[in-house]
């Protein structure tokens, strides 16, 4: 009778692991995810607004520091050029690539709606850069050589 109520406790506590590991097991392979996306490294653009040539990019860089502020400007335009991010891709049949970024760098997707982004990234055709004259823009395409363009980087800090 002894060895009927062990076994019988034995089952029930397997039994309650086993559903205990079902209710976790999504909940802590979320996390992993989400771990594992924040700390890849790959940039991603997490929203876009485009209005008369100009882009507006929200990019997190997913990462925990972002040690080469240039070099890591260059890629995400390189990535804009290439149409590379993950989750946005501009689109070229309503309104054309854009002539002009402007971009807002946050280390991870639970930064931007927390504060200032780390860098801001601007990417401008030469002959209009810093004058505003966007009628002048529209000729330009981030598709053209980056000779046209100039490339600023603001450290957010």
């Amino acid at each position: 009778m002894k060895k009927c109520n062990n076994f019988k406790t034995l089952l029930s506590a397997a039994a309650v692991l086993l559903a205990a590991g079902v209710f976790i097991y999504p909940y802590a392979s979320g996390i992993y995810e989400q771990y594992r996306e924040e700390h890849s490294g790959i940039p991603d653009a997490v929203s876009s607004m485009t209005r008369g040539g100009v882009c507006r990019l929200t990019v997190v860089a997913n990462t925990s520091k972002i040690e080469e502020p240039d070099q890591f400007a260059e890629q995400v335009i390189r990535m804009c050029r290439e149409n590379g991010f993950q989750t946005i891709h501009f689109s070229e049949d309503l309104g054309g690539l854009p002539s002009s970024l402007f971009i807002a760098v946050y280390l991870k997707k639970s930064d931007v709606d927390k504060g200032e982004p780390v860098l801001r990234i601007r990417y401008e055709p030469l002959s209009c850069a810093g004058n505003g004259n966007a009628e002048s823009d529209e000729e330009y395409t981030i598709a053209d050589p980056p000779s046209e363009y100039r490339l600023t980087v603001e450290d957010g800090s």
